[in-house]
């Protein structure tokens, strides 16, 4: 492994994966609010040894978020969620113990990019394949489904397709990517776990066969993975990427195309420069 001077660790995953490690299928009465701390403590001592980080930082996301006001849908689909039980007892244990940092309006997301430096001395610590826009190091910990992972993400990045064969040996195609290229790959698939569309349109359709036959419901009518990696693979700069971002943003949306682009640019883009009076600087197109 690498040395670094800090570790930047996404305080919202790591204390929502403990909590729900010890909530789930219990009883609230049997889940030992002691035992969760421990779990987490744990678990940040354990990346900083792994990383031979001289410093740990744990960021988490504050209240309210610029993103609500450029797209009131985003994140919609998360209102009705029941957090974990003791959540709230945990994110404030671990604002104490570990100076946990958070910023109204931001999200731990935009922090560790603000805090995230380009000499090697840092990285960013989280399971958010989301974070892979940003540049320098990051480190995955080991979950149920994979094991760690330390890699760099430098220059534009790149986008990538991975085939792999399912239970019935059909041929999949597992679209995915790291650093500016990623970005323009989100900007044209968007996030549907977060309500954004990307380069698409929501659609009123009609269910016509099945027991549902005659159930409206909305469906993503646009650009797809595929056609997405497929329009990025071959692109050799950042400002390349973006061109065949916005022809296919002005095929979709005609006149309407700048509005459209910078919504989801804005809501999708982890934000990594202030400005001189302090002021986030929000992504634009040009």
């Amino acid at each position: 492994m690498e040395r670094f001077d800090e570790c930047l660790i996404d305080g919202d995953l790591l204390v929502y994966a403990c909590v729900m490690a010890a909530e789930y299928g219990n009883e609230i009465e049997d889940v030992n609010l002691h035992e969760i701390l421990n779990a987490i403590d744990s678990k940040i001592m354990n990346i900083k040894a792994r990383l031979n980080a001289s410093r740990v930082r744990l960021f988490f996301s504050g209240k309210g978020n610029f993103r609500f006001d450029v797209m009131p849908e985003y994140k919609a689909n998360r209102e009705f969620v029941i957090p974990p039980h003791y959540l709230a007892e945990a994110k404030l244990y671990c604002m104490h113990r570990w100076d946990g940092e958070l910023e109204d309006g931001l999200e731990a997301d935009d922090l560790m990019c603000l805090a995230q430096r380009y000499d090697d001395t840092t990285v960013i610590c989280t399971i958010d394949k989301d974070m892979l826009q940003a540049r320098g190091w990051h480190y995955r910990w080991e979950t149920v489904h994979s094991g760690e992972k330390l890699q760099k993400v430098e220059g534009i990045g790149e986008v990538t397709c991975v085939i792999k064969q399912d239970s019935k040996g059909r041929n999949t195609k597992k679209i995915g990517g790291v650093g500016l290229k990623f970005f323009c790959l989100q900007l044209l698939t968007g996030d549907p776990v977060d309500g954004i569309t990307g380069c698409a349109t929501m659609t009123e359709k009609t269910r016509k066969t099945g027991k549902n036959a005659g159930e409206k419901y909305m469906s993503r009518d646009g650009v797809g993975p595929v056609e997405a990696y497929d329009t990025l693979a071959s692109a050799t700069t950042y400002s390349e990427s973006l061109r065949r971002v916005i022809d296919l943003y002005k095929k979709e949306f005609g006149d309407e195309w700048e509005h459209h682009l910078l919504r989801q640019g804005r809501v999708l883009y982890m934000v990594k420069q202030r400005d001189e009076a302090g002021a986030l600087q929000l992504w634009h197109w040009n």
